[in-house]
């Protein structure tokens, strides 16, 4: 657990009780992502992922966690996040949100990382992504994806 940045047991809830995941996309339903830093202590070094990380005590609940991560990380604010679905295969529940961005990327000023780009679903596969994090990504993506109407 240690080496993932997860939660510790002997770490009390208060400081980090949940994780927020904010899938950004664009008008071509790309994702903005982060390639995480290569360290050790943090979860998922080196890998691409959205925006998103642990709760603070004065966050007053997930979506308020996503929206200081993805000000704190590339100081986006105004975006609007609506609530997806909770995920805590692991006993650390993590909320995924969506928003919505048309920008460039090359104007943000990323303080988390050491790149940061629009990534289409289908470069997935032939990056380093954590298999949780591609999974919920995806699902979100369905989840927003636009369905041709049953026939009858």
């Amino acid at each position: 657990m240690d080496v993932l940045g997860r939660p510790r047991e002997d770490r009390p809830a208060e400081e980090d009780e949940y994780g927020t995941l904010v899938v950004i996309t664009n008008r071509a339903g790309e994702v903005l992502m982060h390639l995480r830093d290569d360290k050790e202590g943090i979860w998922a070094p080196g890998t691409w992922a959205p925006l998103g990380g642990g709760a603070e005590p004065a966050d007053a609940d997930p979506h308020a966690t996503g929206v200081r991560e993805i000000q704190e990380e590339v100081g986006l604010t105004g975006i609007e996040l609506t609530p997806m679905f909770r995920v805590d295969p692991d006993g650390y529940p993590v909320y995924v949100m969506h928003g919505r961005w048309d920008g460039d990327p090359a104007t943000l000023v990323l303080s988390e990382g050491t790149d940061l780009a629009f990534l289409a679903s289908t470069d997935f596969d032939r990056l380093p992504m954590n298999a949780s994090v591609k999974q919920d990504t995806r699902r979100v993506l369905d989840l927003i994806t636009p369905k041709p109407a049953p026939h009858r």
